[in-house]
């Protein structure tokens, strides 16, 4: 036999070892990895299935390949920074993080506002909502409290502490079973310019972040 038909005949032989792996199982959520061209697409046999390598694997399931365009969460601005996650056609598998930043105390009070109550309630919801599979639940949450530089900076520190224990004890108050860590940064990671009123009250905030990402 020749070189060059034996050549032909193992090219053949690999081909059509590729093909026969074009329909696979989800065996735990992975299938057989695609094989693809120098331009990234998706190599074919005649029939338009997929043509596959048997000794990798993927988490990738293509709607060209015959699978169902997936389901999944993105992180959406909702008013004054709250971040929610809704349901997408095309978003990461996986809830990202919600940041509630516009938490924001009068001059030297704890109180939380009655309009920061329902930003309260909606980190509430996120945390109690399901994940997906494959993604991890939350164990616990840090809430940060802040300050303006108006102030002795020891007492700045308590009292950012304290505002991080007013959100913390009323997302208790309403149900929220999550370990809460609060924590207070008092004057030193300011936001705005301490030198105006404006910028002031945007500092006196607490902060809150929620990772329900891989």
């Amino acid at each position: 036999m020749s070189i060059k038909k034996l050549f032909t005949m193992s090219a053949i032989g690999l081909a059509m070892g590729i093909a026969s792996a074009s329909a696979t199982a989800d065996g735990d959520g992975f299938v057989e990895e695609y094989v693809t061209n120098p331009y990234g697409e998706v190599w074919k046999n005649s029939y338009g299935e997929c043509w596959r390598d048997r000794f990798a694997s993927t988490d990738k399931k293509l709607e060209e390949c015959g699978y169902e365009k997936p389901m999944g969460v993105a992180e959406v601005i909702v008013t004054d920074g709250v971040k929610e996650v809704v349901v997408t056609e095309d978003a990461p598998v996986c809830p990202d993080v919600i940041v509630l930043k516009n938490l924001h105390f009068d001059f030297d009070s704890t109180k939380v506002h009655e309009d920061d109550k329902a930003k309260l309630e909606k980190a509430h919801d996120f945390i109690r909502a399901e994940v997906p599979a494959g993604c991890h639940k939350t164990e616990s949450v840090s809430v940060t409290g802040h300050t303006d530089s108006t102030g002795p900076e020891a007492y700045n520190e308590g009292l950012s502490l304290r505002r991080a224990e007013a959100v913390v004890e009323y997302l208790r108050s309403i149900g929220t079973k999550i370990s809460l860590i609060p924590q207070g940064k008092g004057e030193s990671d300011p936001i705005a310019d301490n030198s105006t009123k404006e910028g002031r009250a945007e500092n006196r905030r607490v902060v809150i972040d929620i990772d329900t990402s891989n």
